[in-house]
């Protein structure tokens, strides 16, 4: 028994050597095509604006950038079930899997190239969740807002309503170049006990002296609509400029967007949203690992077919990945459900290992 051993390990090095090219280049390529399209989603609102300055092209070149590893973070475990998915459905339709089993290999020793890769997939994700993505995203939202206080014109798209501003919202019907405006309606509801309404025929915006984006308005009616008050006349007027409340770099009213926040800091957050959010950003690096291990738990089990290995691993993974974020928003509510964001990944990632280890 000990020389069959011994004459399987250069068997195994070779087939671990091979499992994990194997697995590398499909990951690679998938995580590439994925993160290009998500980035281009992420993208296409923006593209107004890279074609009107040199300056803004590298301003969104630098946006692109700092938004990439928030990219990363959601996709990674997306990459990793296409990937592991594919390939176990290649190997096990090919009969390869079932040459090394012949051949004496174990399922785990099978899994454990893939296995090891799929750690060091996490290793990289909780890196980009715990550090890179913080100081990144934090970047992307001050560029953001600093091109949106300089070029915050470029941001008003025709027959779309903008909402950048909170409390703010406004409708462009029509656009002569950068700065002319027409068909114009404003909703401005940022004071709890008003709202109040405006409508212009045309108008344009710019930024003043002082650095604000100020909207004018020409030829155009204003109405108040007060909760206490049941007359709300409706006043017209020939001109009006109104002040948008675009906040840039370094403003001490700037509000952080928890993508921007540490995850350390918000495991201990008083705020239930971004505690839960915290925790979300622990837990999720690992669905890597979990769902590289119920795959190949049931594409290496005997007896199964591969269409239904990939069909049934599929909709188990993504079962999963929904409760995550099912679990994520009920946390948010209920902090005493915290426990089970971390109970369901690695309740499945032991059950999974255990059927790889221990052959039926």
């Amino acid at each position: 028994m000990d020389g069959y051993a011994r004459g399987l390990m250069p068997f195994c090095l070779i087939s671990n050597s091979y499992i994990a090219k194997r697995i590398c280049k499909p990951f690679l390529l998938i995580f590439i095509v994925i993160s290009l399209l998500t980035w281009f989603s992420q993208s296409i609102r923006i593209l107004e604006i890279v074609s009107q300055s040199n300056e803004i092209f590298i301003s969104f070149l630098k946006m692109s950038l700092y938004i990439t590893p928030y990219l990363w973070y959601l996709i990674i475990p997306i990459a990793v079930l296409i990937t592991v998915v594919n390939v176990a459905h290649y190997m096990t339709n090919h009969k390869e899997i079932l040459i090394m089993q012949s051949l004496g290999m174990t399922k785990w020793q099978i899994a454990k190239p893939i296995i090891l890769l799929s750690i060091c997939i996490t290793v990289v994700h909780y890196t980009i969740s715990l550090y890179i993505m913080s100081t990144s995203y934090h970047r992307f939202r001050d560029l953001q807002l600093e091109m949106q206080q300089q070029y915050g014109l470029a941001l008003l798209a025709e027959h779309v309503f903008a909402t950048q501003i909170p409390g703010i919202t406004i409708y462009v019907g029509k656009k002569n170049g950068i700065n002319s405006l027409e068909q114009i309606f404003v909703d401005d509801s940022r004071d709890m006990n008003k709202q109040i309404t405006m409508t212009a025929e045309s108008g344009s915006i710019n930024q003043n002296e002082l650095g604000e984006i100020v909207l004018f308005l020409q030829n155009g009616s204003y109405q108040e609509y007060h909760k206490k008050n049941t007359s709300n006349p409706i006043l017209t007027f020939d001109k009006y400029q109104m002040v948008l409340p675009i906040q840039g770099e370094g403003s001490a009213e700037r509000r952080f967007d928890a993508h921007e926040q540490p995850a350390i800091s918000m495991l201990f957050s008083e705020n239930t949203k971004a505690k839960a959010y915290g925790h979300q950003r622990v837990v999720w690096p690992l669905y890597s690992l979990v769902i590289t291990s119920i795959c190949l738990g049931l594409f290496l089990s005997p007896g199964r077919r591969p269409r239904n290995s990939a069909i049934y691993s599929m909709l188990l993974c993504l079962l999963l990945i929904a409760i995550s974020f099912l679990l994520q928003g009920l946390a948010i509510k209920l902090s005493a459900t915290i426990i089970l964001m971390y109970f369901v990944p690695i309740l499945s990632l032991l059950i999974a290992l255990t059927r790889l280890i221990y052959d039926e």
